[in-house]
């Protein structure tokens, strides 16, 4: 019996050894979880702090073109109406002076036939006959 005893107690101080054993093996499991949890806490947070810098710094490069572009885009805009707004006075200007030379035109025209009626009808008359032979000429050349 006696030995029994020492076997019995050897056993429980087994046991109790294992379950020490245990008891820190799952004690140190736990503080690496605990560990890896933070770890990944700090490293989503560091990787949210990142984004928002990388946010921060594409808005303000944003800013920045804008803030470039702005002027340059009503530069090239006035320039455009600058131009558009000279073309037009050039056009507007190169039709008044085909105006007034038709109309001098015609008043020299008039002052002409005025001055000499028959060799103004003698001319007009000529002036058709050559057109007439002109287009004889061609429609012969067609059919």
């Amino acid at each position: 019996m006696f030995g029994s005893n020492k076997t019995s107690v050897s056993s429980n101080s087994s046991l109790d050894h294992a379950g020490n054993s245990a008891a820190n093996v799952l004690a140190d499991a736990d503080k690496l979880i605990d560990s890896a949890a933070q770890s990944a806490d700090k490293a989503l947070n560091t990787t949210e702090e990142l984004a928002q810098q990388a946010l921060s710094n594409l808005g303000n490069g944003v800013k920045e073109l804008r803030d470039q572009t702005f002027p340059m885009l009503h530069k090239a805009a006035d320039r455009a109406s600058n131009f558009a707004h000279r073309s037009v006075d050039a056009v507007h200007a190169q039709s008044m002076r085909l105006r007034d030379q038709a109309s001098l035109a015609r008043v020299n025209t008039s002052h002409y036939i005025r001055e000499e009626p028959v060799k103004s009808v003698l001319m007009a008359a000529a002036t058709g006959a050559a057109l007439m032979a002109l287009i004889s000429l061609l429609s012969r050349k067609r059919g």
